[in-house]
C-alpha cells in the first residue's frame, strides 16, 4: 500500500496505521479512521489501539471499546485511558497498556482488571510477557520505572528506577536470564536482576523506539533520524538524518527490520 500523503503510526503483517486511515489487506477500513497505538494481529483478526481499542474481522464485523465524551477506551462501564498497545495471553486474555497504566482484560472484553493504575503522558509500555509453563509474567515499564507482575499470584515487584522515562526496551539473553535493553529518550542501558550498565549515550536525542534485528544488534528511531547500534562492539551508525519517526512505526519483517518516516500534509 502505498501513502505518500500519510503519517505511518504502526504496522502488522497485513495492517497499516496512519493518522487518517487504517489498512488492512490493503483496504482502508471504515472506521476507526485513525491510528494512535500499536496494531495486534492474529488469526486474521486485528486489534487496534486508537485511543479506544477496536477489534476487526475482515468480512465480518468491527467492535468498538470507546468512551464517547473522551475517547479513551472503556469496558463495561470502566474507562482506562487511551489505548496503546494490546498484547494477547495464550489463554485467550489480554494486555493493555494505556495512559493511565496496565490492565487484564478477559477473552470477551466485559472487564479491565488493573495491574498498575499511573497515569502517564506517553502510556504504560509492554516489555516482555513470558508464557512458560511455571511462570506467566509481564515485565512492562511506565515512566521511570520497571516493574514485573506475575499473573499467576499477583505479585507486582518495582525493578529498577532511572532518572528519565523509559521509552522503550525488551528482553534478551537466556530464557532462565532476567536481562533488558532499556531505551531512554538519549541513553540505552543493559538491565539485570542486579546490575544497571550504561551502554550508549550521546549518540542519539529524542529517542523512543527500538527494535532487535540481528544478534547484538538494535535499530534505534528518534525525532531527528535512525541509529543503528551493535551492542557488542558499543559502535553507533547514524542511517538516517533529519527525519522524524513516529514511535510505533517500527516493524520486523522476517531478519529485516521495516521503518517509515512520517508524511505530514504541510509538507
Amino acid at each position: 500500500t502505498y501513502l505518500p500523503k500519510s503519517s505511518v503510526r504502526a504496522f502488522s503483517p497485513n495492517s497499516i496505521g496512519t493518522y487518517d486511515g487504517i489498512y488492512c489487506y490493503g483496504k482502508r477500513i471504515r472506521i476507526p479512521d485513525y491510528s494512535s497505538g500499536h496494531i495486534l494481529e492474529r488469526d486474521s483478526t486485528f486489534y487496534i489501539c486508537y485511543d479506544g481499542l477496536a477489534i476487526y474481522k475482515p468480512n465480518d464485523s468491527i467492535q468498538l471499546f470507546k468512551r464517547d465524551l473522551t475517547g479513551e477506551a472503556k469496558f463495561d462501564e470502566d474507562p482506562v485511558g487511551f489505548a496503546r498497545d494490546i498484547f494477547k495471553l495464550n489463554d485467550g486474555r489480554f494486555i493493555l497498556a494505556t495512559t493511565k497504566g496496565l490492565y487484564i482484560l478477559n477473552s470477551t472484553f466485559t472487564s479491565a482488571e488493573k495491574i498498575l493504575e499511573e497515569a502517564s503522558k506517553n502510556g504504560a509500555e509492554i516489555i516482555h510477557v513470558d508464557q512458560q509453563s511455571e511462570t506467566l509474567v509481564v515485565t512492562f515499564s511506565v515512566e521511570n520505572s520497571l516493574y514485573e507482575y506475575s499473573l499467576l499470584d499477583g505479585e507486582l515487584l518495582r525493578l529498577v528506577r532511572f532518572e528519565k522515562s523509559i521509552e522503550d526496551g525488551f528482553k534478551t539473553g537466556d530464557t532462565n536470564l532476567k536481562k533488558y535493553i532499556l531505551l531512554t529518550d538519549s541513553e540505552l542501558f543493559a538491565v539485570t536482576d542486579n546490575s544497571k550498565e550504561r551502554i550508549a549515550s550521546n549518540e542519539f536525542s529524542d529517542a523512543y523506539s527500538l527494535i532487535t534485528y540481528d544478534k547484538d544488534k538494535v535499530l534505534i528511531t528518534t525525532m531527528d533520524g535512525a541509529i543503528a547500534l551493535d551492542l557488542s562492539r558499543k559502535k553507533a551508525t547514524r542511517i538516517f538524518n533529519g527525519i522524524e519517526f513516529n514511535k510505533r512505526a517500527l516493524f520486523l519483517l522476517r531478519t529485516y527490520p521495516v521503518a517509515t518516516k512520517p508524511c505530514h500534509r504541510n509538507q
